[in-house]
């Protein structure tokens, strides 16, 4: 499987490369939207994990290309984003976000949206249960999921 990540910070490609990398994925690593679309194009990917946020029209257009260079069914593309009104997140879900990830998010959150898309390789989902057992709601947002996870859920 194929992951590109688009990410400014060096460090923070790094990290998700080795989250990425732990569960399966051959990594491409993109510091700028023009290099992830040049990526997408040269190669499709099965995941595009980017930390794009959803205000601005530059970061909608990129979700709307990547939706443009791979299909819905082709791709999976998981949004990190600080907390965001419900109404940004629709108009990322409408322009390409498959999930959305608060951040920062854990390793076990990734396996989450992972194992929801189907893309799961390996998981520590079990590893990671509420006080009362429970895995972590899913909220539903135009038909798109995003993850709201307990506190203390990290690795």
């Amino acid at each position: 499987m194929k992951a590109i990540i688009l990410n400014k910070s060096r460090l923070m490609r790094s990290v998700l490369r080795h989250l990425c990398e732990e569960r399966g994925f051959a990594v491409k690593e993109a510091g700028t939207r023009q290099k992830a679309i040049e990526q997408i194009r040269a190669a499709a990917p099965d995941l595009i994990l980017t930390e794009e946020t959803t205000c601005g029209p530059e970061s909608l257009d990129f979700l709307r290309c990547c939706r443009n260079e791979a299909p819905r069914e082709a791709v999976i593309v998981v949004v990190g984003l600080p907390e965001l009104p419900s109404a940004e997140r629709q108009s990322a879900a409408i322009a390409g976000a498959d999930y959305f990830l608060p951040k920062p998010f854990s390793a076990i959150q990734l396996d989450y949206i992972l194992q929801l898309s189907g893309l799961e390789r390996r998981s520590c989902i079990s590893a990671c249960t509420s006080p009362d057992g429970v895995l972590p709601t899913i909220l539903t947002v135009n038909s798109k999921s995003c993850i709201q996870l307990w506190e203390g859920c990290c690795v």
